[in-house]
């Protein structure tokens, strides 16, 4: 892996770097004192709020503790801050930090973390009335081939827990592929769409055969109506996961 950031004074011997936030005169003795006492109590373990150091820090800034986040470090909040804000584009001054494009792109097109093994496309997509028209457009305009582009058909979608479905979908040329989708609420009470494209021989693709199997095709008719009539209702608001 090549690295990209400052303070290599390990491969550059001597070398004052100025890209980094460090004091080239060394830590001042309060700082030290600080680090033994730390040392003192190593077998303690830390507070992962951090309330001490915010409610210290707000009684000296004069601002609420709530509005204070303690990170490892600025690189560490970069990734928190997108994570957080999701956006659909954004702007990096250059020269600048790199952890700035790679915050960015770890989250690329509104996705964090990893997704299944076989995953071979994903994609965002915004602005839907409700959970009709978002799943109408997966399984319609936006059932596209990740190979060829040509529009697949649909088989049945399947839920999961947390908004997700699944559903098989079929290229006349390129056969079948698994689509996985997440329903979230946008801050303005319409309907985002996180989709996920496997191989028909993924580990995804087996889960939804599993479910298909379980289906009693006797009770389809009804489950179909069932979801019709709640075919509206809402996701709630929370987090994105890419799976």
């Amino acid at each position: 892996m090549e690295y990209v950031h400052g303070g290599d004074i390990y491969t550059y011997k001597g070398m004052l770097d100025f890209s980094v936030n460090v004091n080239p005169l060394g830590p001042s003795e309060r700082v030290i004192d600080a680090a033994k006492r730390g040392a003192e109590r190593a077998m303690e373990y830390p507070d992962s709020r951090c309330g001490r150091l915010r409610e210290a820090l707000a009684e000296r800034k004069k601002i609420p503790a709530e509005h204070i986040i303690a990170g490892n470090g600025a690189a560490d909040l970069f990734f928190s801050l997108v994570l957080a804000e999701r956006p659909r584009t954004a702007a990096i001054p250059v020269p600048a930090f790199s952890e700035y494009e790679q915050a960015l792109k770890s989250h690329e097109n509104g996705f964090h973390g990893a997704e299944l093994p076989g995953c071979i496309a994903r994609k965002v997509f915004y602005d839907y009335a409700d959970k009709r028209a978002a799943l109408g457009a997966m399984a319609g305009e936006e059932n596209k081939c990740p190979i060829c582009g040509a529009r697949m058909l649909g088989s049945r979608w399947f839920a999961q827990p947390g908004h997700r479905y699944m559903d098989l979908a079929t290229c006349p040329e390129h056969g079948k592929f698994l689509i996985r989708v997440r329903l979230s609420l946008q801050p303005d009470g319409l309907i985002r769409v996180s989709r996920l494209t496997y191989e028909a021989t993924s580990e995804a693709a087996q889960v939804y055969a599993r479910r298909a199997e379980k289906a009693d095709p006797e009770d389809g008719s009804r489950t179909r109506r069932r979801r019709r009539r709640r075919s509206a209702s809402r996701p709630e608001s929370s987090g994105e996961e890419s799976g």
